[in-house]
């Protein structure tokens, strides 16, 4: 059976503070996820407290302030997306790099989940630029249909996507009309 995956490396523009803030929140926010879908009607201040939990165990240096800034992303970000209990869209990988934080996956990324990510972050650091997420879709085997890829934009109030199946679906479509009312 094939493997079909979507591959992606894109950059938010972050200081290396806000770095540091945001790499501990994509450490814990898959815990998080795990968690609230064991307990159906948690109140934010229960997510609060085991977002505190999890963050102080992998805080790696963060002062009290950039604690605090990570667990508020966390939160923030999840009570967003109360509906999103699977955690391995979550499993993303990160690294500075010298234009703020590379996001990426070693094998295969949820961009649906990378851009809503993307958009808690830009609004917890009141990011005004967009962030530009390109996507490739590949497959193990060489399966028609099974290969593309595509952009998303995304602001603090908007992610915007196309990808190249919805693109071509809807440039064939016209044509096909066309075509059909020649006859």
């Amino acid at each position: 059976m094939a493997s079909t995956y979507q591959l992606s490396a894109f950059t938010i523009p972050l200081s290396e503070e806000q770095c540091a803030i945001t790499t501990a929140a994509i450490k814990v926010i898959p815990e998080l996820l795990g968690r609230m879908s064991k307990m159906p009607g948690i109140s934010t201040d229960e997510i609060k407290a085991i977002a505190v939990d999890e963050m102080s165990a992998c805080s790696n240096g963060l002062t009290e302030s950039q604690l605090a800034s990570a667990v508020s992303l966390c939160v923030d970000h999840v009570a967003a997306h109360p509906d999103t209990d699977e955690v391995d869209f979550y499993s993303f990988n990160s690294s500075q790099d010298d234009d703020g934080l590379l996001i990426h996956h070693d094998e295969s990324i949820h961009v649906t989940a990378a851009a809503n990510f993307t958009q808690s972050v830009m609004i917890a650091f009141g990011l005004s630029e967009p962030v530009v997420i390109e996507w490739a879709n590949t497959c193990s085997s060489a399966r028609s249909g099974d290969f593309g890829g595509g952009a998303v934009v995304v602001t603090q109030i908007s992610t915007e996507m196309v990808s190249a199946w919805s693109w071509s679906e809807h440039r064939i479509a016209p044509v096909s009309y066309t075509h059909l009312r020649a006859h």
